[in-house]
């Protein structure tokens, strides 16, 4: 069946803060209710971590206790991980103040899609930056400048500017899924964002070291006041990759062995000029196929390119073959400051809470809850 282009982005109401807010609050909270949950039901497996750790230790890794607490490994790490990042989620909050939130991967990118915003450099935003928001990162630099801003709370990255599209039907919403969190950064962070956006990123950096306090924050804000990014496009689908494959190869030059054997005495000149015209023949013939194999490699590029370029994508990215003017489509106005971590994405600033919203109150509850030590 044939892929026509469409548009694939779709129009929905403007939002308010208190919307976003009320989402952002509520994705944090779920993951802060997981979190106890997973403690709560493996509670019993702490004595059993110290017990594992004693045995290695000392050296006994052979031993029925070992071989039985490596049976229990998965309960084991579950409970762990939600010690950790409970552990984790209270020192942001005596770091950054009790308005930071942590949310996870897959829950913030539900975010950015319902309110159709984009993760970005600060110098592709282009709308108003709110007071609070510039108080919250003057903060930020001067812990910065201190050294007070490690990995642990803002994973240095950079931004992939490059995507290779496998799957033609899934072209657009793959890429579109790319642009909103078109992040490099450690292999760890990378697979959870490939996790959450549910398509392949372009690799992931090793040892990487900021320069300034760009290279660990970013802004998401809505597309509509965000530069689109500059990406390039590299097509690799099944179909292409078999018509690459399939261009043949240049036959290799004879001409000078032929005249050597003409002068040897090898050949008579008849005998020389069969040879050589039949062998121009074969090339003649050869350059045809190579041109009519470049010919279906580039017109299927060009098929393939004109899908993406009717669609909306270029909202969100600036591609060298799409020539149209995006179109402009507001749906929230205001952006917020986060930073990648190994637990999810650490927003550093957010709308105002109305104290009246049951979800951002029990959310509070929960915060303040592992702030003052329960359980």
């Amino acid at each position: 069946m044939e892929n026509k282009p469409t548009n694939s982005f779709t129009y929905t109401q403007p939002y308010d803060e208190s919307h976003v807010s009320h989402d952002i609050s509520k994705m944090a909270m779920l993951f802060i209710d997981l979190m106890c949950q997973q403690a709560e039901a493996n509670k019993s497996y702490g004595e059993l971590i110290r017990s594992k750790d004693a045995l290695a230790q000392f050296g006994f890794n052979n031993t029925k206790n070992a071989e039985l607490l490596g049976e229990m490994s998965t309960q084991i790490s579950e409970y762990k991980n939600a010690i950790d990042t409970l552990a984790f989620m209270e020192s942001v909050w005596k770091k950054f103040g009790r308005d930071a939130m942590v949310v996870r991967y897959d829950q913030f990118f539900q975010i950015l899609e319902k309110y159709d915003m984009v993760c970005g450099s600060f110098d592709r935003y282009l709308g108003c930056v709110p007071q609070f928001a510039l108080d919250t990162l003057t903060r930020l630099n001067e812990m910065w400048e201190r050294k007070e801003l490690a990995d642990e709370y803002a994973n240095p990255f950079e931004w992939s500017n490059v995507f290779s599209i496998y799957n033609e039907h899934a072209a657009i919403s793959s890429l579109k899924s790319h642009l909103r969190m078109p992040f490099m950064a450690a292999e760890h962070i990378v697979n959870k964002i490939n996790d959450a956006t549910g398509c392949e990123g372009d690799g992931f950096i090793k040892n990487p070291t900021p320069n300034n306090l760009s290279d660990v924050l970013f802004i998401a804000a809505p597309a509509a006041d965000m530069q689109p990014i500059e990406m390039g496009v590299e097509f690799r689908t099944e179909k292409l990759e078999e018509l690459r494959g399939a261009i043949p190869t240049t036959i290799p030059e004879r001409r000078e062995a032929l005249q050597e054997s003409l002068y040897m005495g090898f050949l008579s000149y008849t005998e020389y000029n069969r040879i050589e015209k039949e062998f121009f023949m074969a090339m003649e013939k050869r350059r045809r196929e190579i041109r009519a194999a470049h010919k279906g490699v580039k017109d299927e590029e060009n098929r393939l390119k004109e899908i993406i370029a009717a669609s909306d994508i270029n909202r969100y990215a600036k591609i060298k073959f799409i020539h149209k003017e995006p179109e402009i489509v507001r749906i929230l106005k205001d952006p917020f400051i986060c930073s990648l971590t190994t637990y999810g994405v650490l927003i550093h600033t957010k709308w105002g809470a109305e104290a009246e919203d049951a979800t951002i109150r029990h959310y509070e509850q929960l915060r303040d809850a592992i702030m003052g030590g329960a359980k």
